[in-house]
């Protein structure tokens, strides 16, 4: 085997950073579990969590306890709080992760759960440099360094030459390294210690990632990170969407049906209308009857194709909009959080193999060797795959060009807060594309939305942005933009 750049087999430092303490604490003692269980015995109390803490449980004042017995308290609480499911007494605590040199794909997968919070470094304002990482099932294939290494050469060019930072940064793999900052508090953080170690996730996720978080939370609060009976039960959180699923049946066949559009579209799925005799004749696929299938996945607790649910209101079907986007403008939606979401398979993408190209590198002399490396890189994947590389191994070396579908649900509040901040110009172009026809398509709805769903500047009667529209000033009016053009699409 070749020698390999060190750089490449450099595995991310994940540190927890911070975690929640007292501030007014007499006994400087306050921790997360300590403030979870105070927290939870005030549930039964006259006095508040404060008023124990301070005055005393049944055995004294806390200054007067044995540490043993303060722990032993602590023990009995969470056990029967925390570790039986009683996600509330979770949400009284904080922890935050400082990661760095972790990749794409563990972002793409930590940015999920919807109450984890994020400050991510940004392709589009930092160069990603030449570093990727290189997992154990991949070192043998020098293909992929070659690739790797020529897609961030490739990248590093179109910078040189004035192409934007958030249209070159497409090309580089998914095993591309970056940093974050996340928080959250001990309910979501173990939603994504249970998702991250599903048989199906990457190993740059199950072992470079959800590992070490894992020992280092236990080591902070072991009573809150333990497993018990029912505290790490994925039907108690909400689901996340989740792209390196094995597979999402139910959304595959929506997008069959939808003819795959090149374009924002509205969706109202019949799969969830009932189990008359009618549907079920309709549908060859027994999969796709409502008790059929909510039986499967609930069994299976396969979060999945669980998250299509976020999408069907009072009974109703699934309903939302869907979007083909690149990887790149996916990964920016998820970490944002405006919005529900529910994601195709990433494998299912790639079997289509349609590739999303930037305006500013379409009209260049750069387009036809962006389509030839993405074609590499996803002929790569699928040529690792035939030699016997896990598909989730070699689904690293897949560039952010790749183009998914995601579903999204849009709320009336989501008409002036995802749509006013991303029909902005500040936006990123694909997202404020998406943006602008979900808006476009409200208003046909319901022409009482025409005041509502609009750019954040328009409706705040002030630009909050540092650069703001030269035409606001006069007219207290953020100027249009278009919605997606389907020609920057293109079929492998």
């Amino acid at each position: 085997m070749a020698t390999i750049d060190d750089k490449l087999l450099e595995k991310p430092k994940v540190r927890l950073w911070a975690i929640s303490q007292g501030y007014d604490d007499p006994f400087d003692l306050l921790g997360p579990e300590e403030i979870s269980t105070f927290s939870a015995m005030g549930d039964f109390a006259s006095e508040t969590a404060a008023e124990i803490y301070e005055q005393g449980a049944n055995n004294g004042p806390l200054m007067d306890i044995d540490p043993a017995e303060l722990e032993g308290l602590k023990e009995k609480v969470l056990s029967e709080s925390s570790g039986r499911g009683h996600g509330s007494v979770d949400d009284m605590n904080w922890f935050c992760f400082v990661i760095k040199n972790l990749t794409r794909i563990a972002t793409l997968m930590l940015c999920g759960p919807e109450w984890l919070q994020h400050e991510q470094q940004s392709f589009r304002r930092v160069k990603p440099g030449n570093l990727f990482y290189l997992p154990d099932a991949l070192k043998e294939h020098k293909e992929v360094i070659d690739l790797g290494t020529k897609a961030f050469e490739f990248y590093a060019e179109m910078v040189q030459a004035k192409v934007p930072e958030e249209d070159a940064r497409n090309l580089v793999p998914l095993l591309a390294k970056t940093n974050i900052t996340s928080s959250s508090n001990s309910r979501e953080l173990k939603h994504f210690l249970h998702l991250g170690s599903r048989d199906y996730m990457p190993s740059v996720v199950k072992m470079n990632v959800v590992a070490p978080m894992r020992e280092q939370l236990l080591g902070a609060a072991p009573k809150l990170f333990v497993e018990r009976a029912t505290n790490y039960e994925m039907l108690g959180w909400w689901p996340s969407p989740v792209l390196f699923a094995p597979h999402n049946v139910i959304l595959k066949k929506i997008i069959s049906e939808m003819e795959s559009p090149k374009n924002t579209t509205y969706v109202a799925h019949p799969v969830l209308k009932g189990t008359d005799q009618e549907s079920k004749d309709k549908y060859e696929d027994q999969l796709l009857i409502l008790e059929v299938w909510m039986e499967r996945a609930l069994k299976e607790r396969y979060e999945p194709e669980l998250s299509l649910l976020k999408h069907s209101h009072n009974g109703g079907p699934i309903e939302g909009y869907l979007a083909p986007m690149s990887i790149s403008c996916f990964h920016q939606m998820t970490r944002q959080r405006t919005l529900h979401q529910a994601v195709e398979s990433i494998y299912d993408a790639v079997d289509r193999g349609v590739i999303v190209i930037p305006p500013k590198i379409a009209n260049t002399e750069f387009k036809e060797r962006y389509i030839e490396q993405s074609r590499a890189m996803i002929n790569c994947y699928k040529d690792l795959v035939a030699k016997g590389v896990p598909k989730e191994e070699a689904i690293g070396i897949i560039p952010h060009s790749l183009m998914v579908y995601d579903l999204l649900h849009v709320s009336g509040t989501n008409a002036y807060l995802f749509i006013g901040k991303r029909t902005c110009k500040e936006a990123q172009w694909e997202i404020r594309g998406i943006a602008n026809d979900i808006c476009t398509d409200i208003k046909k709805k319901n022409p009482a939305y025409k005041n509502i769903a609009s750019s954040q500047g328009t409706i705040y009667r002030r630009c909050p942005e540092r650069n703001g529209c030269p035409s606001f000033a006069k007219e207290l009016k953020c100027p249009s933009f278009p919605g997606t053009n389907p020609e920057i699409f293109y079929k492998l």
